[in-house]
């Protein structure tokens, strides 16, 4: 009789088939990289069909014939140039029912000279601010204007913005429709214009990472706002909570901290790209990424344990897992019908969520850069919050 065996020998003696992915007995490191493979792609799975999956489900509002009032709260310091072109266009919006709050942190030019001005000329126009530098003046603007505010209905802005719609607060007025008692806030998507430069690039996708992942787990029943402004709010938030006193000396965090502490999931609304805002600079302006991640630091020590808890497993699973995937080819290349279907199905999954979404932004030229960041960025905030951790833990011996 003529049998035929095909087998592979290894240096340990072992006979394995040629079948790259059979049911042999492995080693245990093998089934630890296996088991671990599997554990974090169905980890990062989870997050996804749970939080990251609702963001499509982002529609515009419905018309609605009543206007609420709206107060737009604007800090401005040493705007001389463009003050008064800024309320101008403000003025321009196709919405009756507006109030303008200038909240002006000690500009040393004739900002203020102008503002008073203007105040004279449209009725709507409310100027207050601080006379002199003083610490924690941004806090403090942020008081003084929701003090000034007479809306229930408040929005800080930036007075960078560029290009604003013309429709914009007549957009977030389609948010307060019939079920308003049912509404605390409305989220919208704001960040700065694209241009050249890789710092501009990392803050600028870095600022979209953190709008998608709160509107991801606020979706999810988990309050997640990551900044103030082009934010609808009810102002009494701001005053039930007793105002800054507890966050006074927090410097990178404002109203978001206490959006998040104060704020039910189910009563926050996100906004479409329709009010979606985008912020003017130049070459010389100051955007810290670190600032930026410092910042994220902050509004996340307010958040609850559970939401703490589910955001650094999020972020540390999909980094395992990018790892896990890398060893899985360097030192068992053979296994890729495991391995690499898995790869695919999560790249697919996280790309029909990301491009749609980039879409509704108008960020589509953002796509596979912004896409690869969200693989890598675990892995640089890690090396970047390492430091913040031992400083922090340095400083409670002082």
């Amino acid at each position: 009789m003529n049998c035929n065996f095909s087998t592979n020998t290894n240096f340990a003696g072992k006979f394995r088939p040629v079948n790259n992915f059979s049911l042999e007995i492995y080693s245990i490191g093998e089934w630890i990289l296996i088991g671990a493979l599997l554990f974090l792609f169905l980890i990062q799975l989870y997050f996804i069909l749970r939080y990251f999956v609702k963001t499509l489900s982002v529609k515009p509002a419905q018309s609605v014939m009543l206007e609420s009032q709206i107060s737009v709260i604007i800090p401005v310091r040493n705007e001389e140039e463009t003050i008064t072109s800024i309320i101008e266009e403000l003025q321009s919006q196709n919405f009756s029912n507006a109030e303008l709050v200038i909240v002006d942190d000690h500009s040393m030019d004739r900002t203020h000279e102008l503002v008073v001005s203007i105040s004279r000329k449209y009725e709507n126009v409310k100027y207050t601010g601080v006379a002199q530098d003083v610490r924690f003046s941004e806090k403090m603007n942020i008081n003084l204007g929701l003090k000034a505010a007479q809306s229930e209905w408040v929005i800080f802005t930036n007075p960078e913005i560029v290009d604003r719609n013309p429709e914009w607060l007549k957009n977030f007025n389609q948010y307060l429709d019939e079920n308003i008692d049912n509404v605390d806030a409305i989220m919208a998507y704001s960040n700065i214009k694209a241009g050249k430069g890789w710092s501009r690039f990392v803050y600028r996708t870095e600022k979209l990472w953190q709008y998608m992942q709160g509107v991801s787990f606020t979706l999810g029943g988990k309050t997640l706002i990551p900044e103030q402004e082009n934010v609808l709010v009810r102002k009494n938030i701001y005053f039930e909570k007793g105002g800054f006193r507890q966050h006074i000396n927090k410097t990178f965090a404002n109203l978001e901290l206490i959006m998040n502490e104060k704020l039910n999931s189910k009563r926050i609304r996100v906004a479409s790209g329709d009010v979606a805002v985008w912020t003017e600079i130049n070459e010389f302006d100051d955007i810290s990424y670190r600032s930026l991640l410092k910042k994220s630091i902050q509004i996340r020590k307010s958040l609850s344990a559970m939401t703490q808890f589910s955001l650094a497993w999020d972020e540390a699973s999909r980094l395992l897992l990018i790892i896990a995937f890398v060893l899985m080819g360097i030192f068992r290349p053979l296994y890729w019908p495991f391995s690499y279907i898995l790869l695919f199905i999560y790249l697919l999954l996280l790309s029909i969520i990301w491009i749609k979404n980039l879409k509704r932004l108008k960020e589509q030229k953002l796509f596979l850069s912004s896409l690869a960041y969200i693989l890598i960025r675990p892995l640089m905030t890690f090396f970047i919050k390492l430091p913040l951790i031992f400083k922090r833990r340095r400083n409670r011996w002082i």
